[in-house]
């Protein structure tokens, strides 16, 4: 039995209709989606006045992103839109957008279009209603196949059809239509409304059942979960015990106000989606939430031996878009020292300029090209008397839309500087107004590994152009095979994850300490993970600065983390290892050395120690938010407020 997966959970810009549409594409991409379906409502995308040149170019921002489209839901409740309808204007026209939305279908490269069976009038013969809303299906459905597009038919609430409301009727006019690409979708709220079960459903219709739309509910209402009643973790126990492969949605509209600001309630649901599957990984049954299921089956609703909310083909694919830009950066960097180059700066805010840092110092300690770290924010209002014509400026942001860095981009510029851009997406200002931009495309969960790797070939490269690096050639062949590699890691330090998540969950307050190439990720994860995105108090400290001020602070029980890396920075490590058992027995290592890397030097395991431990950390992330019941995404200020 394949249980169900949190990637099979797809984005939805349902309430989103009242902000930009690249907010929602933004909010996906940072929520970590890959798939999303697509609610046709204006003015975002009224499937009626959307042109195919219109929908290529809302392809085009999708797949920018790394996103694709599952499903094309037209708008057709709130609408004027009844395939049944006794107002022959009203049903032509209904038949005609659904048509024109399997055309869009194809444009926007979508596999699948929703529909819903309409009404009759309430007091007229059931009968003629319902053969206008199968000849009207039926039809749209033989003109989708012919242009290569699926399409599901769900049951609506009483109030919104009189023709199906379950899974009986519904088995009934799919077997009357008899149409090989219309398949079944399911609504948790409208079978909860008819007193239908999951188990009733897959009864009812077997395998042709290919889409969910999962949403909580009292039992009606279309809430974020956890804002309603219905038991999520035992139709995700029975959705995953009957086989279900497809797509779920999260269709939120509740009293209206979700659309103030949709991202919370969709942070809301993920939570719970992911609460309820690491409950049902660890043999919780949902049937009785006091105590382990009596039922071992039941624990393998998420596949066995698979991590905790990982999607290994995810990660993969984005580890590799990073590698990649191997050559790129190569050809950049020649090309620029080849033009009389004479300094490099790197200036990224947050996280992304942290992420820099191991680059820095690299090129720091071992080439005598000049190289400086600088904060966007200060850079601007400071300035700097080396910044000019002739110097490199490297600007990473996950998003491309980070104002400080925006503002340090054409303070570079105006200075003559040539920029070269490292996002995550494309079609972002970063993107587009830099010299030279690369995009890899990453999340939050994945963009450590990926900005460490290429500031890492940026330095190798400038080594490597000036003579001062041998090997270049032999470290590429190793990275090739880094993603792999990683997820080795993942999958062998996954227990300790959850152990080490419980060790934090405990205390609320952590000194994290590193140095050399690991002090950038112990910074990293106490500013930006646990400060952030799990509002844990953390004092991140230089192994070197920890013993002229940050030991006062030790007392039995206070926690300290230390990350080892394998370069010379490790010895200053061991040196805080060795006193803090003195005061305190709360002491977690995490040391690089231990991770089994086959294939990879001693010289490379050690410029990778970043990577390696970033890599680690998200493992102990993804259990912390569950075990703490706070998910990463979750944000109070951090762009939420304007300062």
């Amino acid at each position: 039995m394949s249980g169900i997966r949190l990637d099979q959970v797809t984005g939805s810009n349902f309430s989103y209709q009242h902000l930009p549409f690249d907010r929602f594409l933004d909010d996906m991409v940072e929520l970590g989606r890959e798939r999303v379906e697509l609610w046709g409502v204006a003015p975002q995308l009224h499937v009626p006045q959307l042109s195919r040149q219109e929908a290529r170019g809302i392809l085009r921002r999708i797949a920018d992103r790394g996103l694709a489209v599952h499903c094309l839901t037209p708008e057709q409740v709130m609408y004027p839109v009844n395939v049944a309808s006794p107002s022959p204007w009203l049903r032509e026209s209904s038949i005609a957008m659904f048509r024109r939305a399997a055309e869009l279908c194809v444009e926007l490269e979508a596999p699948l279009l929703f529909l819903t069976p309409g009404r009759g009038f309430e007091d007229e013969p059931t009968d003629a209603a319902w053969r206008r809303s199968v000849d009207a299906i039926g039809e749209i459905a033989v003109h989708a196949a012919s242009l290569g597009v699926d399409c599901v038919l769900e049951p609506l609430q009483r109030v919104e059809s009189n023709l199906v409301n379950d899974a009986a009727t519904l088995a009934r006019m799919l077997d009357e239509i008899a149409a090989p690409n219309l398949g079944a979708a399911l609504d948790t709220v409208a079978m909860a409304v008819a007193g239908d079960t999951i188990d009733d459903s897959f009864a009812a219709l077997g395998g042709r059942i290919r889409h969910v739309h999962l949403i909580d509910g009292k039992p009606n209402g279309h809430l974020a979960w956890g804002d309603g009643e219905l038991p999520l973790g035992q139709y995700l126990e029975a959705l995953g015990r009957n086989g279900y492969d497809g797509c779920l949605t999260f269709e939120l509209f509740g009293d209206g106000t979700y659309a103030y600001d949709p991202r919370p309630a969709l942070e809301q649901s993920f939570a719970a989606v992911e609460r309820e599957l690491a409950a049902l990984a660890a043999g919780v049954n949902p049937h009785d939430p006091t105590g382990p299921a009596t039922n071992p089956a039941r624990s393998t609703t998420i596949e066995r031996n698979s991590m905790l909310n990982f999607d290994e083909a995810r990660f993969l694919d984005i580890q590799a878009g990073a590698v990649a830009l191997a050559e790129p950066i190569d050809a950049f960097i020649v090309d620029r020292l080849g033009a009389g180059a004479r300094n490099l700066f790197f200036v990224g805010s947050g996280g992304a300029g942290i992420l820099m840092q191991p680059a820095v110092r690299l090129l720091q300690t071992r080439s005598t090209f000049p190289t400086l770290l600088e904060m966007p924010a200060e850079l601007v209002e400071t300035g700097s008397v080396h910044l000019g014509a002739d110097s490199i400026v490297v600007i990473p942001s996950l998003s491309g839309t980070t104002l400080e860095s925006i503002r340090a981009l054409e303070y570079a510029k105006e200075r003559g500087a040539t920029v070269l851009t490292l996002t995550g997406h494309a079609d972002t200002p970063l993107a587009e107004a830099a010299d030279v931009n690369l995009t890899a495309f990453a999340a939050d969960d994945t963009s450590s590994e990926t900005f460490s790797v290429q500031s890492l070939l940026i330095g190798l490269s400038i080594m490597r152009v000036r003579g001062e690096f041998v090997g270049y050639d032999e470290v590429l062949a190793q990275l090739a095979t880094l993603p792999d590699a990683l997820l080795g890691v993942k999958r062998g330090f996954e227990g300790r994850a959850a152990e080490l998540a419980r060790v934090i969950a405990d205390s609320d307050y952590h000194v994290i300490t590193g140095a050399g190439a690991s002090w950038p990720e112990a910074f990293y994860y106490g500013m930006c993970i646990l400060e952030e995105m799990q509002w844990i108090r953390t004092r991140p400290v230089h192994a070197s600065d920890f013993f002229h001020g940050t030991l006062e602070l030790l007392e039995p029980g206070v926690s300290v983390i230390a990350l080892k890396g394998e370069d010379a920075g490790r010895a200053l490590v061991e040196r805080v290892e060795a006193f803090v058992p003195r005061i305190t027995d709360t002491l977690t290592v995490i040391d690089t050395a231990d991770f089994e890397l086959l294939g990879f030097t001693a010289e490379v395991r050690a410029l990778l120690a970043p990577a390696l431990l970033a890599t680690a950390l998200e493992r102990v992330s993804a259990h912390l938010e569950v075990l703490r019941d706070h998910p990463l995404t979750t944000r109070r200020y951090y762009r939420q407020l304007q300062y």
